[in-house]
């Protein structure tokens, strides 16, 4: 075998490795997200509410990370709950209720306890969620947009995916949840 034959046979196999490579690593994310939307009762209000938080694209949203081979939507979702309120509601989600979303998706409504937003400011703010609010989740029931202002005072909506998601499977899932006998809200 010459050398220019050698070379070309060498170049091929590393493009074959680099390709196989490169596609193994595309399957390794998954085209569904794990999601997770912490609900807490209001015992002031009497209400539910759930927590959404600000992201970077400018929207209130939930806490999602991208699905994983190999790994639990569950332990995903947990992930995505804790770091985006930078450890602040590190918790299972063991036994909490899960649904698959028509975008094949996972959510996990998790109880949590209600925090005032204030101390969420000071100690879940983070790289991807920068603010945080308590919606009553009665609003969804109606057909309406949802928006809250920032801290800063700006008003950002809640978009029309997330109010869907909301309206479609948190309505449901937090109608079988009962209240706590004694719930407080942190000051």
């Amino acid at each position: 075998m010459n050398f220019l034959s050698l070379l070309k046979q060498c170049t091929i196999s590393l493009f074959i490795f680099s390709l196989s490579n490169h596609l193994y690593a595309l399957e390794a994310v998954y085209h569904w997200r794990a999601r997770v939307i912490p609900v807490a009762f209001n015992n002031y209000t009497k209400q539910w509410n759930i927590l959404l938080g600000h992201d970077i694209h400018g929207y209130w949203t939930d806490f999602s990370l991208p699905g994983q081979a190999k790994v639990r939507a569950s332990i995903t979702a947990q992930e995505a709950l804790s770091s985006q309120t930078n450890g602040f509601y590190k918790l299972s989600l063991q036994g909490t209720p899960t649904v698959k979303t028509s975008l094949t998706d996972v959510l996990h409504i998790v109880k949590v306890p209600y925090t005032d937003r204030a101390i969420l400011q000071i100690k879940a703010k983070n790289t991807s969620k920068d603010d945080f609010v308590w919606i009553p989740l009665s609003e969804f029931s109606q057909d309406k947009k949802v928006k809250r202002p920032l801290a800063n005072g700006k008003i950002v909506e809640v978009p029309y995916g997330i109010r869907k998601l909301i309206t479609k499977y948190v309505l449901k899932e937090v109608s079988k949840l009962k209240p706590p006998l004694k719930a407080s809200i942190s000051q």
